[in-house]
């Protein structure tokens, strides 16, 4: 029994703790704290710190908005979370760290101590290997990159500004819009269905509708949990349908016509699912069509829309 409790001893003296030590935002989701004392109990034989220590083992959280980072040595995963669960991306943060923790980094360190006085004992064999938990997985970086579909539908106020004795224009209507692409780019069409408008001549009146279909490219950015700026830049490819009202041949017409889209706006996203967005967007269009009454040009369709909207965005995935 002596010599048991010598060899207990022995094995402990000059052995210290190995460190870990825990690196990120404390404003994120989650927080090193919380993942630091959710990571304490699976690690009994390390010891968790925010602080840097010496030959401590690095690792860190980031929080990427709707996903979040673990890295670890040279290892690293990535998570997705919508909901924004800081207590549960705390868990699973823990068990991945203690996972890649236990499989490559020693519970002890030795340090300096004073040559023995007596001649050491024969080695004893190493004991049987302690069972391991399963590896983790291959990182889930590519799940977090999956591909974002939305779809939006909006009510819009459109307005061409006009000067002199041209009268300005206005139009309401609905947009329908598909967006597919990533969290931070995407592409995007749509179509939109506007009231028409009267484009006032000397002799009469010509009713413009427009059915404009829309192709493009959105940029976005997340601010926090529920706040999502976004901007966007496409092509419109027109359909006018143009009737003649009061003049001495009453006229109609269909075509297209080709103009430059430019929006900005901002969603907040009531649930992970559905928002509530605000946008503005101008249309210009580089060749206007010409109305031509008798042979001759009265009057041309506006070069400029401005206009507003107002919808709901759901996120299918």
């Amino acid at each position: 029994m002596l010599v048991l409790s010598v060899a207990i001893c022995g094995s402990a003296h000059g052995r210290t703790l190995a460190a870990v030590e825990i690196v990120g935002d404390e404003g994120g989701c989650p927080s090193p704290a919380r993942v630091a004392a959710v990571l304490q109990p699976l690690l009994p034989n390390f010891v968790v710190d925010l602080e840097e220590k010496p030959g401590a083992v690095r690792a860190a959280v980031s929080d990427l908005g709707l996903r979040y980072r673990v890295t670890v040595g040279d290892r690293d995963r990535e998570f997705s979370d919508a909901e924004r669960n800081c207590n549960e991306r705390a868990h699973a943060a823990a068990v991945f760290m203690a996972l890649v923790i236990e499989q490559s980094a020693p519970p002890f360190v030795d340090e300096p101590i004073a040559a023995p006085t007596k001649p050491p004992e024969p080695a004893r064999p190493a004991p049987p290997p302690e069972a391991r938990p399963p590896a983790p997985q291959a990182s889930t970086r590519d799940q977090g990159r999956r591909m974002r579909t939305q779809i939006e539908v909006e009510g819009r106020l459109s307005a061409a500004p006009r000067t002199g004795a041209s009268s300005s224009l206005y139009s309401g209507g609905a947009t329908f819009r598909l967006i597919i692409g990533g969290e931070h780019l995407a592409g995007w069409l749509g179509v939109a269905g506007l009231s028409p408008t009267s484009i006032a001549l000397s002799t009469g009146r010509v009713e413009l509708t427009r059915v404009p279909f829309y192709l493009g490219v959105r940029g976005a950015l997340r601010l926090g949990e529920r706040v999502e700026l976004f901007g966007g830049l496409g092509a419109v490819l027109g359909l006018l349908v143009l009737q003649g009202h009061d003049l001495q041949s009453v006229g109609h017409d269909s075509r297209f016509e080709f103009a430059f889209h430019l929006s900005l706006g901002s969603t907040f996203w009531v649930h992970r699912q559905v928002g509530l967005f605000l946008t503005v967007d101008t249309e210009v269009v580089p060749a206007p069509t010409e109305i031509i009454i008798g042979a001759k040009r009265a009057e041309s369709t506006p070069t400029t829309w401005v206009g507003t909207s107002l919808g709901l965005a759901f996120r299918i995935r």
